[in-house]
């Protein structure tokens, strides 16, 4: 597997093995684009809602995860 950062395309990878809502390739995508904006900060520039929904979807993610690794998906 390539060393990469597309959540997008890590998904992809597992499409076949779990079934995968398409709400978390929406996420995937949102938070791909701070990933990059991370990288050169003097063009970061995010209001409260945007942190707020960028924790939101990283924890979703993060739980689904964690159900599919313990067996429970």
């Amino acid at each position: 597997m390539p060393k990469l950062h597309d959540l997008s395309f890590l998904l992809n990878q597992i499409k076949n093995e779990v079934y995968i809502e398409d709400k978390y390739y929406d996420y995937a995508d949102t938070l791909m684009s701070y990933g990059v904006s991370v990288r050169y900060p003097n063009e970061l520039f995010l209001e409260e809602r945007h942190v707020k929904e960028a924790l939101q979807f990283s924890d979703e993610i993060l739980r689904w995860v964690q159900r599919i690794l313990s067996g429970d998906e």
